[in-house]
């Protein structure tokens, strides 16, 4: 049996910067408030998650004028 792999990639291409949360320097998504360019680790914080979800969820139906 031939094991199969799926990968979905997301977004566009990510170039590192400085999270708007954190101030760290990593790769960035829009997904914060208003656009805010996070980090994943921000991206997932309980208190950030829900706002993280929801703009994926706009970036995935093709409302993704945050950038």
């Amino acid at each position: 049996m031939k094991n199969s792999i799926n990968i979905i990639i997301l977004g566009e291409n990510a170039s590192d910067g400085r999270c708007e949360y954190c101030g760290k320097v990593d790769e960035l998504r829009p997904y914060g408030k208003d656009g805010a360019k996070i980090c994943y680790d921000c991206g997932i914080k309980p208190e950030n998650k829900a706002e993280t979800e929801r703009n994926i969820e706009k970036f995935l139906h093709g409302d993704n004028d945050q950038n």
